[in-house]
């Protein structure tokens, strides 16, 4: 069952534009140059309210003013694309950008806290706002550079949202406390026993072992998975490098750096490895843990909102974000992250070369904000959130 809502058609239409705008100019972790200016030169020409209070390589971060001793909630979207070519080759937002695509989404994240942006500055609510561009949230963990200069912010509230092809276009889905895995990524650099094709084991062996790990390793709350291989080997002569590109994933994050020891001691006892040249953690995110009361509140909210039964449970996923780190270590605030359903077609998968989305998505990942942000207007300066 698809859910409906009727929206402006100038709202729907600005929505589209802008994600397609910034979906032509998707760019990596750390070097979001265009997207940057995009997004500031986007503030600067439709509002007059929000002020841009921090742009740098670590993202954007503005705000709004509704009125002293009011509460402060924050809203986070990403940056960042993926090094993943974009394959729909017919569609007219196709990346200008080779070899990287937005596909995961935060193309539609940026272009829906921009247009909330507008429609706070039109309606001038009675609440602060803040509204955070975030960089590098994939693999690199944005999240913590931001997090000393959103502590002058004085949030008491953030949230997140991510479009899911799961769900049609109208569904929502949020979980209460532990919502998705803790991450782990990391490079390795193995020195084989090499030489004449004839004279080697061959270097499959190494990632025979590397299996027997995983499948020995896996369990319903943890897993380890190689995400990339490089070798210097050749038709006749085996390797005397592998590197190893991997992650681990687990719903206890204190876990994850004794499940990359024993990958460590795993490989380190092969025949065919004579040592381990490198090992490199890339990054480690926490568990994504919303605030059980806040997150309950919001699914009521969405509830009223869209109807019951357009808001669901989610399962505890395998994904992870840095939007982890601002539940950890910013403990005076509340968080809370969110999915809505953007299905297209089947085999529509985040992070693969094809994956588009239905862009009516937009339309209400913006209604849910601001649903939330009536909400608190509601509540006011007593802050005696309904429900909550």
């Amino acid at each position: 069952m698809q859910s409906s809502l009727k929206p402006g058609a100038g709202e729907l239409e600005a929505l589209r534009t802008t994600r397609r705008d910034l979906h032509c100019i998707p760019e990596l972790a750390g070097q979001e140059e265009k997207t940057r200016a995009y997004i500031e030169s986007y503030i600067d020409c439709h509002t007059t309210r929000i002020a841009i209070e921090h742009s740098s390589e670590k993202g954007i971060i503005a705000s709004y003013q509704g009125g002293g001793g009011l509460p402060v909630i924050g809203f986070r979207a990403e940056l960042d694309a993926l090094p993943v070519e974009d394959a729909k080759a017919d569609a007219p937002y196709r990346s200008r950008h080779p070899g990287l695509s937005h596909a995961c989404g935060h193309d539609a994240h940026m272009s829906i806290l921009l247009q909330l942006i507008r429609w706070v500055d039109r309606i001038a609510p009675a609440v602060n706002c803040c509204f955070i561009f975030q960089a590098a949230e994939e693999v690199m963990a944005g999240a913590r550079e931001l997090i000393p200069l959103l502590r002058e912010q004085k949030l008491e509230y953030l949230y997140s949202l991510h479009v899911t092809p799961d769900l049609y276009a109208g569904y929502f889905s949020l979980r209460p406390g532990l919502a998705l895995a803790g991450c782990l990524n990391a490079e390795l650099l193995l020195e084989l026993a090499s030489g004449h094709a004839s004279d080697q084991p061959d270097a499959l062996q190494v990632l025979t072992e590397v299996r027997q790990f995983q499948e020995d390793y896996r369990t319903d709350s943890r897993f380890c998975k190689i995400t990339h291989v490089e070798t210097n080997g050749y038709y006749n002569v085996i390797p005397d490098r592998l590197k190893l590109y991997l992650t681990v994933r687990s719903a206890d994050a204190a876990a994850l750096r004794e499940g990359y020891q024993q990958l460590l001691d795993a490989v380190s006892a092969s025949s065919q490895v004579l040592g381990l040249l490198d090992s490199r953690i890339i990054s480690e995110y926490p568990c994504c843990v919303n605030d059980p009361a806040l997150t309950r509140l919001t699914a009521r909210l969405l509830g009223k909102r869209f109807g019951r039964e357009q808001v669901l449970e989610a399962p505890f996923l395998f994904s992870s974000d840095d939007f982890a780190f601002y539940a950890k270590e910013l403990p005076d605030v509340q968080t809370c992250y969110y999915f809505i359903g953007a299905y297209m077609r089947e085999n529509n998968h985040v992070h693969t070369r094809a994956f588009d989305m239905d862009e009516n998505a937009l339309l209400f990942g913006l209604s849910s904000y601001q649903a939330i942000i009536q909400m608190f207007v509601q509540a006011g300066r007593s802050r005696k959130v309904p429900g909550q």
